[in-house]
């Protein structure tokens, strides 16, 4: 009985040390942004707000119907930008917009604003989501 019990962890721990096993990646650290100053970031990165101690994680690009370059379109169309926002251990998931709204959303004392979401569209070509970039700006909230 001891063997069969031993013979089954063995078994358990080589199945965790497989070529094959996912290990989460490390975090990598904020990047630094500063008050009413616009900063970019990229999928996946972060940055942490200098004065109000507010991050700002850019998760994904949930949808992206902005018109391709090169292309007249009736409407301009639109990207839904989903962020993180935090400070302490209180945190916010957010969903920003390019053209419709919500373009920015009060956050605690602070105001978060999607600027910009690059790249463009081109036609007949998908965007990796590792290319997108956003652009956020913060702000004190009006009181």
């Amino acid at each position: 009985m001891k063997h069969l019990v031993f013979a089954i962890l063995a078994a358990a721990g080589l199945g965790a040390c497989s070529p094959n096993a996912q290990v989460p990646a490390p975090q990598a650290p904020a990047a630094s942004a500063s008050l009413d100053q616009p900063f970019p970031l990229h999928v996946g990165s972060r940055a942490t707000v200098a004065g109000a101690d507010v991050t700002v994680r850019f998760e994904s690009v949930a949808s992206d119907s902005r018109c391709p370059t090169g292309v007249q379109c009736v409407w301009a169309g639109n990207a839904v930008v989903r962020a993180v926002l935090s400070q302490g251990n209180k945190a916010f998931g957010a969903e920003l917009n390019t053209t419709l709204e919500p373009k920015s959303v009060r956050y605690l004392d602070y105001q978060v604003a999607l600027v910009s979401l690059t790249p463009q569209p081109a036609q007949g070509s998908a965007i990796d989501p590792s290319r997108y970039e956003a652009t956020f700006v913060v702000t004190r909230a009006a009181q």
